[in-house]
């Protein structure tokens, strides 16, 4: 593993950026430091290249069934041979404790963790003040430290040529707002540190087609990034993979002065579907979990998706950092063929035609126009070929034009690829068994089937509230008791579907009734004297009894866990017998019986 310099700041850059945001604590007031911590270092000898992910380690009480592949991505890490990694939060799961760092993270991700610099994610603050994130990162009650202060959860560092900030996108806990402290630092740090490019890493993206959409928390964050013209801003929490074009703070395309943003939420942790897709959204992918790669050089940086073994993502391309002040106009990409929503069978020749115009260089051509699919990844280059093996399913076509100066254009087009493929058939079975919870159930989707293969069953619990795997098992709780129509809709890896709904009813919690006391005695005079046995087996309860104790009327007592007795008695006469029987959740009863003793 490389180790380069690193110059660490609390300032920041004013040229191209890459942003981290990750969660915080309770905003503090506080003064940009135009010293704070701050180390200049040789500038490495080669581009330092960077791994990054979030949403990664699973712990103790994550969901049986759940993939927890944060092994696998984190050997990616020593197999790329990054200088520095970047995980971009919610990196432990389910509550961040110390413990579950030590003991989940720590093995996999956190072998690098001496080149290691963290974003907070919302699961780190499922402990009260994020206490386990900081005390793993910077040290046990160490107030400043890997992850920055533990009050703001943000901070910069030079990396290379680069300038890094990390912020905390926690906006609840520490404000993002404009105004705030945390955005005064921001702009304070990136006017003092006016490097080539800049990079911004948060945790919330605040562009996203993912479940969590789109988050307008971060925009003061983001217009303070493109007023200093930075150019990429790195996010997770939506489990999938997503790539969007340069975009204002308000989400208008601006090939020119925008900030390119990626949300990598695949560090382990299972993936989930897309909802709404928003506009500029260039690629997206729930197909595999893995790291994002960026290579940082002085003028530019190269991106690449590396799957772990067996998943099939393939995303890669290299973009120019935002140069203020020269005469460089991004080329236009056109793409004439084929159709917009045109639909081909399977196996059928699909032709591809395209052009590509630069200001400065005029037609462009060969390898600067790249042809991407959101499927299948790269498909072609040039301005035409033709392509019979596209996988069935929806593909957005990405034409990218890129001049000599890397300034890029693109152009997209959506296509469907159809095949024979018989739709699913949805099937469920569940238990509730009450076990730990009297209104939990276990659902096994498994039984359904599909000639293409399932990759999708999304289940809606009847209670306003719903949630996609990728695995067939589910468990849910319910608030209240009752009877709920739960539905799964499963999908193919063709995008048909099949829906089932059942009737569930959640049981209440019984209300434990108390025992009922009895018992009858025996009494002989022969072989022994004075002496009576006793039985309290017809005594009942509805959860079972746990103990008998018998008070014999002449000052003594015994306790039994079985409901016959003996007892002698040192003279003949009338005793007041008494039996409380006590059951297993504490309730008792007693009767006292006047026993002759001959």
């Amino acid at each position: 593993m490389k180790q380069l310099p690193i110059t660490l700041v609390r300032a920041a850059s004013a040229a191209a950026v890459i942003a981290l945001v990750g969660c915080g604590h309770a905003d503090q007031a506080m003064r940009p430091s135009s010293i704070a911590l701050r180390t200049d270092l040789t500038p490495a000898a080669t581009d330092p290249v960077v791994v990054t992910a979030g949403d990664i380690a699973c712990g103790t009480t994550t969901a049986p069934g759940t993939p927890c592949k944060q092994a696998q991505t984190g050997a990616l890490i020593g197999q790329i041979g990054a200088d520095a990694v970047i995980p971009l939060g919610d990196n432990q799961y389910e509550n961040g404790t110390l413990l579950e760092f030590n003991n989940f993270y720590g093995p996999t991700w956190g072998v690098y963790k001496s080149i290691t610099w963290p974003v907070v994610g919302n699961h780190e603050y499922q402990t009260p003040g994020a206490t386990g994130y900081f005390d793993y990162f910077n040290g046990i009650g160490v107030q400043t430290g890997r992850a920055g202060d533990r009050l703001k959860g943000y901070y910069s560092f030079n990396l290379g040529a680069w300038h890094v900030v990390v912020l905390n996108s926690n906006c609840s806990i520490v404000n993002c707002s404009a105004g705030s402290a945390q955005e005064q630092w921001l702009r304070a740090d990136l006017a003092a540190n006016p490097v080539a490019c800049t990079l911004a890493a948060w945790h919330h993206p605040r562009f996203s087609s993912g479940v969590h959409n789109n988050d307008a928390s971060t925009q003061a964050l983001w217009q303070a990034l493109y007023d200093n013209h930075a150019d990429v801003v790195i996010n997770g929490h939506d489990h999938d993979y997503e790539r969007f074009a340069p975009q204002t703070p308000t989400g208008a395309l601006d090939n020119t002065n925008g900030v390119r943003s990626f949300v990598i939420g695949t560090g382990g942790k299972e993936q989930r579907g897309f909802a709404t897709i928003r506009p500029n959204s260039q690629f997206r992918s729930n197909t595999s979990l893995g790291v994002l790669k960026l290579v940082l050089h002085p003028t530019s940086f190269d991106w690449q998706f590396v799957p772990v073994p067996g998943d099939p993502l393939n995303d890669a391309g290299t973009a120019t950092c935002n140069t203020v002040g020269t005469s460089n106009q991004a080329p236009t990409a056109v793409i004439t063929a084929p159709l917009n929503n045109a639909s081909f069978a399977q196996g059928a020749s699909v032709s591809f035609a395209g052009t590509g115009t630069d200001p400065e260089d005029g037609a462009l051509s060969g390898a600067s126009l790249v042809w991407t699919s959101s499927r299948d990844g790269q498909i072609g280059t040039g301005t035409s070929f033709s392509k019979s093996n596209l996988s069935v399913g929806v593909h957005t076509i990405t034409l990218t034009a890129k001049d000599a100066n890397g300034a890029t254009g693109t152009a997209t087009r959506t296509i469907t690829i159809t095949s024979s493929n018989q739709a699913p058939s949805a099937s469920f079975t569940f238990n509730c068994t009450g076990q730990g919870s009297p209104l939990q159930c276990v659902f096994d989707a498994s039984a359904s089937t599909d000639d293409a293969g399932i990759v999708s069953y999304n289940w809606n619990w009847g209670d306003g509230r719903s949630e996609t795997r990728v695995q067939p098992t589910s468990r849910n709780t319910w608030a209240s008791a009752g009877t709920y129509s739960v539905t799964l809709k499963v999908t193919d890896g063709g995008g048909l579907t099949s829906t089932v709904v059942k009737q569930i009813t959640v049981p209440a919690v019984p209300t434990n009734q108390p025992p009922v006391a009895r018992f009858t005695w025996t009494c002989t005079a022969q072989a022994f004297p004075h002496q009576c046995a006793l039985d309290a087996s017809t005594s009942t309860d509805d959860t079972g009894i746990v103990s008998y104790k018998w008070s014999w009327g002449n000052g003594k007592s015994e306790t039994k866990v079985q409901p016959l007795a003996k007892n002698s008695w040192a003279t003949a006469g009338t005793y007041d017998v008494t039996l409380v029987v006590t059951d297993g959740s504490g309730p008792t009863s007693t009767v006292t019986n006047a026993v002759v003793v001959p």
